[in-house]
């Protein structure tokens, strides 16, 4: 039996409302030689310090410090207190005006109670507006999408909480506040929608390795940069240019086990609880996340041969894009590559280069193998509210995947991205 294939449909998230005015050069290269390169692909790096615990444990951290200065009478909370309106007086803003909203108990990420019991007026030497970027308002981020970027996806999915909706930037120009580079957003590409959400249209981004295979929606590979893990605007204008909203991810078990890890902290309880023991399981099995991701996202597809997996990839579109054909030559011609010590395919560069580092190739990126191969890998190890018993007709390496990335709103395996 052929290798079993997977696919996943991704959304687009835009996770930074603004950013600076200054050009953005990506780290990795575009895979030229114009300049020596002094350091390895940031793609591999792990996002933050894996010792120092994820956001939780440094929200916890700040958060002793902040209630020991509420205990001091330095800070003063104001908890469902909706600021209105900045006042100004003599052209200065001299405090805030608003609602006193009634005390509910939404769930954490979505909408809250916005019925008002009271008003307030609050005066001070200083107002700073922290109210956060616009990823929950998806017409928002549509109204100030960059031309440069193609037109905006029709479908995305949100990495952030439900108040994260812009809603102070207005209010802070109408108070003569100037927002400034209101395009400079910053939007993932590789999201896909979670199957157990926590706030509207919830996304999870997947943090890639370097080793699985992109498509855009009609099964065409994209060139350099676009390669997962390396530039991401430059993939979000290649998708956008595309005329569709989603693209794929082709990948194998064996690369899923070892490259794939999600965003949230939630999705990722090692980090977040500083569990060694739990973070160093990832070198030799499957994260229980992914896994879960796998078993039971709508964006994934799974199947035992590529036959299959193209129609099971056009099935979930509903688009019959992909030519089985086609795809398939494509895939080849990357895995001919794997043998060729001279190989001009960036991709397969950047693999390799990873596997000279001893931490990317330990717990980052997969050994090198074709997409093809029916006996790439260590068998794959399953959660065990997932059995899944070997079938001994199945490559070692499991299934391979494919699927639709899509992009996430503002604040995006085999996948498919939208």
């Amino acid at each position: 039996m052929g290798p079993v294939l997977y696919g996943v449909r991704l959304r687009g998230e835009a996770v930074l409302a603004l950013r600076t005015g200054r050009a953005v050069v990506p780290d990795r290269g575009l895979g030229g030689a114009r300049r020596r390169s002094r350091r390895r692909p940031r793609q591999l790096r792990a996002p933050l310090p894996r010792h120092l615990g994820h956001r939780p444990r440094r929200r916890r951290t700040l958060e002793k410090k902040v209630r020991a200065a509420v205990a001091a009478g330095k800070v003063t909370f104001k908890f469902r207190y909706r600021v209105d309106e900045l006042v100004t007086t003599g052209g200065a803003v001299t405090g805030v005006r608003g609602a006193i909203l009634e005390t509910g108990s939404a769930a954490r990420g979505t909408a809250g109670c916005r019925t008002v019991v009271g008003d307030f007026e609050q005066r001070a030497p200083v107002v700073v507006v922290t109210s956060g970027g616009i990823g929950a308002n998806h017409d928002l981020v549509r109204q100030n999408w960059p031309a440069r970027l193609g037109t905006p996806p029709k479908s995305m999915v949100t990495g952030v909480p439900a108040h994260v909706d812009g809603r102070m930037l207005g209010i802070t120009e109408q108070a003569g506040g100037r927002i400034v580079n209101p395009d400079r957003m910053w939007h993932y590409t590789e999201g896909l929608r979670n199957y157990a959400p926590i706030w509207p249209k919830h996304g999870i981004r997947i943090l890639p390795g370097p080793s699985s295979m992109w498509f855009d929606a009609k099964g065409r590979r994209f060139n350099t940069p676009d390669i997962p893990g390396y530039d991401t605007l430059h993939t979000l204008g290649s998708i956008t240019a595309s005329g569709y909203d989603y693209s794929w991810f082709v990948t194998t078990q064996k690369i899923l086990a070892k490259e794939f890890a999600l965003s949230g902290s939630e999705q990722s309880p090692d980090l977040t609880n500083k569990n060694i023991r739990q973070l160093l399981s990832r070198i030799r099995q499957t994260p229980e996340p992914i896994e879960k991701f796998k078993n039971n996202g709508v964006d994934f597809v799974v199947a035992d041969n590529l036959t299959d997996l193209v129609t099971g990839m056009n099935k979930l579109t509903g688009d019959g894009l992909i030519d089985l054909a086609d795809l398939k030559r494509q895939i080849e011609a990357r895995d001919r590559e794997i043998d060729n010590p001279y190989t001009k395919d960036v991709q397969v560069m950047g693999i390799r280069n990873a596997l000279d580092h001893v931490g990317d190739s330990l717990s980052r990126t997969a050994s090198i193998h074709r997409i093809l191969d029916t006996g790439a890998g260590p068998p794959h190890r399953r959660p065990a509210e997932h059995p899944h018993p070997q079938d001994p007709g199945r490559s070692p390496e499991g299934p391979l995947r494919t699927g639709p990335e899509q992009q996430r709103g503002a604040g995006t395996r085999s996948l498919r991205r939208r």
